[in-house]
């Protein structure tokens, strides 16, 4: 039997037991001083355990350690980095104190621990959260790595049911998420192999499209052509258009709609006759540069649809100008002073 490539890597990685350390953190006031049992810690330990589910990969030889602690910030924080730093955890799931409350502080918590968001996280749990309940919006969970430490932290919701809801959420995600992390290439080259080829999973995609979707991870990431000048393209897009045989006729205005003007057409009389400002401003002369100017002394504003020939500013001089109006004698810009929204 011969294999190709990718399929060696598969093969090779199913054969291969991967050490995976993760540590489940229940953050609550009345499980820490024993008032009440830790039901979604015990459940979300179930279901890393339990191969019979297998939400996990069966490779892994996952090392579980639990902790409970108050919706105390610091305590929080502290452990968290404790089993980073000491542990060497790769997965944290947090479960408890992601809502609005005062005392939820374990999203402010982690943001102290991880260097880097994992907004897509975030954004799949909430997603998926609130095809459960609208509910969910209140949440504020947060995701990210601490990258010194190559772990991933994830924060839960409190309640056992959308602990591990979002757990079995997460959980596809994981093995690659792991590989990223470690830099696994061939376990990375192995799954964006799958990608390609499988195309997208998702059916959302427009039927009435006409690209082929699978394709698309194929193309070149460079055109395979080599590069040519702007005059070569020009000559060999001219060179495949077909001549256009000219017919020129005279016809009403009226029917002229649809038809290209045989040549142009010019105004009898200019209108305005006059050079006018396009902008409220001050008329200048541009090649006074910048700087302070005095507005022209025994010149009236210029206004909208009147032409004065008499006006005319002089170098270093300025002039109240509105649009519509004519610009004076001497005047070759017009400097805006509104902008209109």
């Amino acid at each position: 039997m011969i294999l190709d490539s990718d399929c060696f890597v598969s093969l090779l990685l199913q054969m291969t037991t991967i050490p995976i350390n993760i540590g489940i953190l229940t953050v609550s006031d009345s499980c820490s001083r024993g008032d009440r049992r830790d039901e979604s810690g015990d459940a979300l330990a179930n279901l890393i355990e339990d191969k019979e589910a297998a939400l996990l990969p069966k490779m892994w030889k996952v090392r579980t350690i639990r902790d409970c602690v108050p919706d105390e910030r610091l305590l929080i924080t502290q452990r968290l980095l404790d089993w980073c730093e000491n542990e060497k955890v790769d997965l944290i799931f947090s479960t408890g104190g992601t809502g609005l409350a005062p005392t939820d502080v374990t999203p402010a918590a982690t943001l102290k621990v991880v260097s880097k968001r994992a907004t897509g996280i975030e954004h799949l749990l909430m997603a998926k959260s609130l095809e459960k309940t609208q509910f969910a919006a209140l949440s504020c969970l947060v995701a990210g790595v601490r990258e010194s430490t190559q772990t991933l932290i994830v924060n839960f919701p409190g309640s056992r049911k959308a602990a591990t809801e979002c757990f079995a959420f997460v959980a596809p995600l994981l093995p690659h998420a792991i590989d990223l992390m470690r830099e696994e290439l061939a376990a990375v080259k192995n799954v964006h192999s799958k990608i390609q080829h499988n195309g997208p999973s998702s059916s959302s995609a427009s039927t009435t499209s006409c690209v082929t979707l699978p394709a698309i991870p194929d193309r070149h990431r460079k055109s395979p052509y080599d590069m040519i000048s702007v005059d070569c393209a020009q000559a060999i897009v001219l060179d495949h258009c077909g001549r256009i045989e000219k017919e020129t006729i005279v016809v009403g205005f009226q029917d002229a709609l649809g038809r290209v003007l045989a040549k142009d057409v010019f105004a009898l009389d200019p209108l305005p006759p006059f050079r006018a400002s396009i902008k409220d401003g001050y008329a200048v002369v541009s090649g006074d540069g910048a700087g302070l100017r005095p507005v022209a002394p025994n010149l009236v504003a210029s206004v909208a649809g009147e032409s004065d020939s008499s006006l005319e500013l002089k170098p270093g001089q300025c002039l109240r100008i509105n649009t519509g109006a004519a610009v004076p004698e001497g005047a070759d810009a017009v400097i805006q002073v509104r902008i209109p929204y």
